[in-house]
């Protein structure tokens, strides 16, 4: 069911890839890349990076009413209270913030739109982890279908109206439209009913949900941050032009983390919060890794060997730069997605302190890499640090958790 709506996904990501492409270019293109960035920090700061907790803790408690009502009402103040400080923040700092993202004041408007709207993407996005945590996969995914058509009518329609202006404006808005499709998919849930939302405010799910508000926060600052850092770094020491090939070829790993991604965020981090014992553990990360790691690596190897039709295929002629980057890309990428089937388990376990000290960690890696590495071999040097980062974040991993993965039962 995930895999029908990540075909979905895809399909819709290839078709606005293409055709901003073609209307944008790379400049146009490395400008919606800085503010996917910018947003993904401000909409972590606006839900207070709670959601995948509300995931993890309606699954936990979802035999309990009452426990699921505390959480989810908990949750739905932080989210009003945080985005409506962050929004009028937005709007009352647009002009600054525009100045310091896209060096001019001509987008200032995209972000004085998303001050103003912040609280309907907050909302949808609280909504979709209520019901992923109780496990609803039918509707999740017809949900997920019906957003991913609506988001790309929406983002085509902006695009051909305002040219790069409108492809600013559907990043910051995307979620804001599709929340209406998700209220209208919801109204017959048990749950979608006021007295889930009205049972107050709960200092106990507020210091359950301050482990992952640390988690996530710290991951929506380090990882967005060090892609605006190395994406200035190659503006300034290469061109924009060369920051919008990045740009691209970072769209096509994203293409292919959707698959990922959804299998962990709708099914295999509540699966791994039910488990206790470390057999179980270790046994749902291989079985996971059985379904998902062959598709991946035929996935990364094709694009690899395709590059020139998947440049064609997806952007246009003034993207052929990108094809010198796919060898270290792609590699990096499937240690990437390997890695991130053991580091799941920090997030379903709650383990912030090790979450904190790594995303840091490999962020500043990133970035310094990326440096040493653009300095020598230009711009392919980005994807190699990428390649080289994520060889060091899997061993780490592996001695993180070296007792779940190499766990072999007691003999009787």
């Amino acid at each position: 069911m995930t895999s029908i709506s990540t075909t979905v996904r895809m399909l819709t990501a290839f078709i606005s890839t293409k055709i901003a492409a073609i209307l944008i270019g790379p400049p146009g293109v490395a400008l919606v890349g800085q503010l996917q960035n910018f947003s993904s920090i401000v909409m972590a700061i606006a839900t207070g990076g709670i959601n995948t907790g509300v995931t993890k803790y309606v699954a936990e408690y979802k035999n309990s009413k009452n426990k699921v009502r505390l959480f989810v009402s908990t949750a739905l103040r932080i989210n009003l209270f945080l985005s409506a400080i962050v929004g009028l923040l937005m709007i009352t700092l647009s002009r600054y913030l525009s100045q310091n993202l896209f060096h001019t004041d001509d987008y200032q408007i995209v972000l004085i739109i998303f001050g103003f709207t912040i609280i309907l993407y907050a909302l949808n996005t609280l909504l979709l982890s209520i019901l992923n945590g109780f496990k609803e996969f039918k509707k999740f995914v017809v949900i997920n279908i019906a957003a991913s058509i609506t988001g790309l009518v929406f983002s085509i329609t902006l695009i051909f109206l305002l040219g790069i202006l409108g492809a600013l404006i559907s990043v910051v808005t995307y979620q804001s439209v599709v929340v209406v499709v998700t209220i209208m998919m919801l109204t017959k849930t048990e749950w979608f009913n006021v007295s889930y939302f009205k049972f107050g405010f709960s200092k106990l799910a507020l210091k359950k949900f301050l482990g992952y508000t640390l988690m996530v926060l710290v991951s929506a600052f380090t990882v967005p941050m060090s892609s605006i850092i190395i994406r200035n770094y190659i503006t300034s020491h290469l061109s924009l032009n060369d920051a919008g090939i990045w740009e691209g070829i970072n769209q096509i790993s994203a293409i292919v983390l959707m698959f990922i991604n959804s299998t962990l965020i709708t099914y295999y981090i509540p699966r791994l919060s039910e488990l206790k014992n470390e057999k179980d553990l270790k046994k749902e990360i291989f079985t996971t890794a059985k379904f998902v790691l062959p598709i991946t690596f035929i996935a990364c190897s094709t694009l690899f060997i395709l590059k020139d039709i998947v440049i064609k295929i997806l952007f246009s002629s003034d993207f052929l730069l990108m094809r010198d980057l796919f060898l270290f890309q792609m590699i990096g990428l499937f240690l990437k997605l390997v890695s991130f089937l053991i580091a799941t388990l920090m997030h379903a376990k709650a383990k912030t302190k090790e979450f904190v000290v790594t995303e840091i960690l490999f962020s500043a890696i990133n970035v310094i890499l990326s440096i040493i590495f653009i300095n020598i071999y230009g711009l392919v040097g980005v994807t190699i640090a990428f390649t080289i980062n994520y060889i060091l974040y899997l061993l780490t991993m592996i001695i993180l958790f070296r007792d779940i993965i190499f766990f072999k039962p007691s003999t009787p």
